[in-house]
């Protein structure tokens, strides 16, 4: 059976016509909020509103994907308009929050900065911190524009990896919980029992999204973490060009086809077995993991070679991009994150910043020390992956085990935080996600949620950027951050 082909031309029918009847008020929508995305740098850097060619030239732009908000965002700052302006280290600043964020500097962001700016550090790589902070990524978002310059994929498929009528919801890329400590490189795709916590039927077929060759079967016996677990499903991989995969974690089923390979519970087969774009490939209940590996992309991230020992995790963009208009659109409704990219993402490292993943110095990177519980010195200071505003803090060890937090105050951006900044500390907090005053289940299908501190405090992390690339950090529990004077001789070093 192939997936595609039931109600296709109804599909296409009603597509059609609701396209044209909302093209023309969408892009109206779309125009006014560029405009207002452009005006704001207009009056903030250039203290003036926008003469009409610039206008239009800046908007046509944005709108037709030719330049992103960086772009917008360095063709203003190094304006020789802007320049004449010679404005100081503080102007400078509090101009770029104001553009960037919307807001009056807070006081501790702004210190930093200028503080970075009268150590040496060039207007270039103080631009740079804005631009890649999550805050500026969020503005864009709510103005429709990209914030970075983006490149087609060069493959693009008609069929989706699963029956997306069975999928309840998908939980993007990004996620921390457990052992996974830094930002997972698969989305998971949840059938509607299981988001309605009933038992899970194994009745959602798996297919190729595209013409390939399965290269991997892998017949997993159990899951990793601090309370691993019995488990009798597959993994595998398709190769679908000499660049570009598909992965599946936790199928129930192979398809008879497949199961002809099935190397046993626990073992694992390198394998050569030919499949065609919309093939079912095996079947899924509860939920299943999915990512594609691009390796055209390679990821921000600040030391790659950290994670040799998963090597695919540097390629591993939002897969959403990579099926035609009509799945891309299904798969972006049944996301749980609405924020570009709405598929997630994983890459959050700034040279010279807190911001991103992080290993304990001497650990071997995300390889770990001991295979059992290679996530131990792991420690991730990132944005969540369905509501980007929050700051959330995974430490692969705290008290014995795995643990994620969301910060108190949820300041200072570990975005802005560099060597400058000194000693940050941190409160951690357990949190819930809240969508109109009512907390979410953590199965069922809501859009628009928002991380919520709760009163629980469980401690504090010290952090102090010494280097651009190595982090002091130190880990209390049971401690607020009134109750702690600074670094003890337990401080740890982390690097990238």
């Amino acid at each position: 059976m192939k997936w595609g082909n039931r109600n296709s031309i109804l599909f296409h029918t009603c597509f059609l016509v609701i396209s044209l009847i909302l093209c023309s008020s969408i892009a109206i929508g779309a125009r006014a909020d560029v405009e207002a995305f452009v005006t704001r740098f207009y009056q903030q850097c250039l203290s003036r509103n926008p003469d009409a060619p610039g206008l239009e030239g800046w908007v046509n732009a944005l709108i037709a994907g030719s330049l992103s908000g960086a772009d917008v965002a360095n063709g203003f700052i190094f304006s020789q308009e802007f320049i004449n302006r010679n404005t100081s280290n503080e102007e400078f600043v509090t101009i770029l929050y104001k553009a960037f964020f919307g807001r009056e500097p807070d006081t501790a962001g702004y210190n930093g900065w200028v503080n970075y700016l009268y150590s040496g550090a060039s207007r270039k790589d103080t631009l740079n911190g804005f631009i890649y902070s999550q805050e500026f990524e969020n503005l864009c978002d709510r103005y429709g524009i990209s914030p970075y310059p983006t490149t087609t994929p060069s493959t693009v498929f008609d069929y989706p990896p699963f029956d997306l009528e069975k999928v309840a919801s998908i939980l993007p890329l990004g996620g921390m919980f457990g052992a996974h400590v830094t930002p997972i490189d698969h989305q998971y795709y949840t059938s509607y029992d299981f988001s309605s916590g009933n038992e899970a039927s194994i009745d959602i077929d798996v297919y190729s999204p595209g013409d390939g060759v399965v290269t991997q079967i892998q017949h997993m016996n159990v899951a990793a973490g601090d309370s691993p677990f019995a488990v009798d499903d597959f993994r595998l991989i398709i190769q679908h060009t000499s660049t570009i995969s598909s992965m599946y974690i936790h199928i129930d089923e192979l398809s008879d086809k497949l199961a002809a390979f099935d190397p046993g519970l626990g073992g694992y087969a390198s394998v050569n077995v030919e499949v065609s774009a919309g093939e079912v490939i095996g079947r899924y209940g509860g939920s299943v993991d999915y990512n594609i590996v691009d390796k055209d992309i390679v990821l921000d991230f600040v030391n790659p070679d950290s994670y040799v020992v998963e090597d695919w995790k540097i390629h591993c963009p939002d897969p959403f991009d990579y099926f035609n208009a009509q799945i891309k659109s299904e798969l972006r409704a049944k996301s749980l994150r609405t924020y570009n990219p709405v598929g997630g993402k994983i890459d959050y490292d700034i040279d010279g910043r807190v911001v991103g993943n992080w290993f304990e110095e001497g650990t071997n990177g995300y390889g770990g020390i001991n295979p059992s519980r290679y996530w131990a010195g792991h420690l991730s200071i990132v944005y969540d992956s369905i509501d980007p505003d929050a700051i959330i803090v995974s430490i692969g060890t705290f008290n014995g085990e795995a643990k994620q937090f969301s910060v108190r105050g949820n300041s200072p951006d570990p975005a802005t935080i560099s060597v400058a900044h000194g000693l940050v500390i941190y409160e951690l907090i357990d949190f819930e996600y809240y969508k109109d005053g009512n907390v979410w289940d953590r199965t069922s299908f809501v859009q628009g949620l928002k991380v919520r501190n709760s009163v629980n405090r469980h401690g504090v992390i010290l952090l102090q950027l010494i280097e651009d690339r190595k982090l002091k950090v130190e880990i209390i529990p049971g401690k607020t951050a009134d109750e702690v004077d600074g670094f003890t001789d337990n401080s740890l070093n982390f690097v990238r």
